[in-house]
């Protein structure tokens, strides 16, 4: 799950479950949420927030991490943030076929006419970051795909939902 969206409690369980696989310390646990929140307040300041817009895989809604309450505490997170004017979420269902990339990406739309760049998050931590032009249309056109196979923003909170009741009930 995009770490912009996380709660602090979903962060710290994310952590939590790589901290003896990666040899981690609680220090460094702290310190990487602590970093995550910081970075949140990108999309949650009162003044200038940032735009987002979240193409969400369903498989990362329904992995449970940490407790029951932890997992429903992030999806009220997520309808909170989807109902802000600046952020987009649209949930991409795991039944349907569809284009799937086997990567987080990000695009970033840099202020003060620095140019827009695509970074790449791999599944050992490592980023790469790119702005040349041709890698960023091409991460736009994977990107608006992605966008045109997932529900539409307006159907994501009765999706949360009923994801919602689903856990509550299992």
């Amino acid at each position: 799950m995009l770490g912009l969206l996380r709660t602090e409690r979903y962060a710290e369980a994310v952590f939590e479950m790589n901290k003896q696989l990666d040899e981690q310390t609680s220090e460094f646990v702290e310190q990487g949420v602590a970093l995550r929140m910081r970075r949140k307040e990108l999309i949650t300041r009162d003044e200038g927030p940032a735009t987002l817009w979240v193409a969400l895989e369903e498989a990362a809604l329904r992995y449970l991490m940490g407790e029951l309450d932890v997992m429903l505490e992030q999806y009220d997170e997520i309808i909170k943030l989807s109902e802000s004017d600046h952020v987009t979420v649209q949930i991409r269902r795991t039944k349907p076929f569809g284009y799937r990339f086997p990567s987080d990406f990000t695009i970033l739309d840099l202020p003060d006419g620095l140019p827009t760049a695509v970074q790449l998050d791999n599944p050992w931590g490592s980023v790469s970051m790119s702005d040349k032009p041709r890698e960023v249309g091409r991460f736009s056109r994977k990107f608006s795909v992605l966008q045109a196979s997932a529900l539409m923003p307006e159907d994501t909170l009765g999706f949360l939902q009923q994801l919602s009741r689903e856990i509550r009930n299992e």
